[in-house]
């Protein structure tokens, strides 16, 4: 049976996780249509033996070891062997429910689109949030409509960059050298998806709910850093460049660019508060207010951002524009204070409603 979707699943030091993930993927109804491959990235831990012992467990399972090179240079190393019709992503710590790449196929099928997308649920403090991707409940966009639904929201938000939850035409990727970008930190699924979007056909999507992102505490990508600023800009100039390629208006590019800058700007303080506490924590608000290019966006596009922004995003970018870095903590803290009595207040009614005492 031909290959319908080959799923590559870049591998470093995720051995606590990397079974939970393979065996969801074997769980795949359609596994048989299927094939994983496995990108150890010099793990130095029990993940290339993982690896191993499932591409000696299961036909349909691939390995390629290499020394550690980043995730994107491990997603490049599998799609040069990849042999499916489409192209999907997992990572290693996360996992995926059974109907996943049957649901997208479908969708695919039913209007010959070149990319299939599926909603996903992300692990955050605790908390599952579901992402639906329907932009708008149409079943897929062809032609300009990708443009019109999909490529403008994309220029305003980052929910649309991830891989893990589309499959992607093999031949648009092969014909067109469409490849992860090397050696960058942030943004390579975004520079990705974008750069695919401007060959697309169609673009179909499928409600259902077939990936779950797992949020890992640990690592180098979950730890505090000052360089948050710098990789937002990198970004930003990366989008300016890429969109342009749409033939859509540059001052329209950069009225939305530079909206969702502003956006990853404050919510860069909420990942601050998540991340460390005390001193460092005031000492890297402080820091991520002292770029000079930023605070010049910030300020031509404080008021395009402001009006769509919600109550206390409002506070932090009022103290932010004061360079308070005082009343950006406060700010935060009352949106925590006020979520767990939200939390605390639901679980008391339920509770309530268990009994018949509500």
């Amino acid at each position: 049976m031909s290959v319908r979707v080959s799923v590559i699943v870049p591998v470093y030091n995720v051995e606590k996780y990397l079974r939970e993930c393979f065996d969801s993927l074997a769980a795949a109804v359609n596994f048989n249509e299927m094939e994983v491959i496995a990108v150890d990235d010099g793990s130095v831990d029990g993940s290339a033996a993982i690896c191993d012992e499932y591409a000696a467990r299961y036909q349909n399972f691939k390995v390629i070891h290499q020394q550690n090179e980043g995730v994107s240079a491990a997603r490049n190393a599998g799609l040069a062997v990849a042999s499916g019709e489409f192209i999907g992503f997992s990572d290693g710590d996360d996992y995926v429910h059974p109907e996943i790449y049957k649901a997208m196929l479908d969708s695919a099928d039913k209007c010959g689109a070149d990319m299939a997308v599926c909603c996903y649920e992300k692990e955050f403090q605790g908390q599952v949030i579901v992402y639906h991707m329907d932009f708008g409940g149409k079943g897929s966009y062809r032609g300009d409509e990708i443009v019109d639904n999909i490529v403008y929201r994309t220029m305003e938000s980052h929910y649309f960059n991830n891989v893990v939850n589309k499959i992607f035409s093999s031949k648009i990727i092969k014909d067109n050298n469409i490849v992860f970008p090397c050696g960058k930190k942030y943004g390579e699924d975004r520079d990705f998806v974008i750069r695919f979007l401007s060959f697309a056909g169609c673009v179909s999507f499928s409600d259902y709910v077939g990936y779950f992102y797992r949020e890992v505490n640990s690592g180098a990508t979950n730890k505090a850093r000052n360089n948050y600023v710098d990789t937002l800009l990198a970004q930003y100039h990366a989008d300016l460049q890429s969109f342009s390629e749409f033939g859509i208006d540059r001052s329209v590019i950069e009225e939305k660019c530079g909206v969702a800058l502003v956006k990853n700007y404050i919510s860069v303080f909420w990942i601050i508060d998540q991340r460390t506490g005390g001193r460092e924590k005031l000492e890297l608000f402080r820091s991520v207010m002292e770029n000079a290019e930023m605070t010049e966006l910030f300020l031509q596009w404080y008021d395009k951002t402001f009006e769509s922004e919600f109550k206390y995003n409002r506070n932090i970018m009022k103290a932010v524009r004061n360079k308070n870095v005082f009343m950006v903590n406060r700010s935060i803290r009352i949106q925590k204070l006020s979520e767990r009595f939200k939390i605390a207040a639901s679980r008391l009614v339920g509770r309530f409603k268990k009994t018949g005492d509500f």
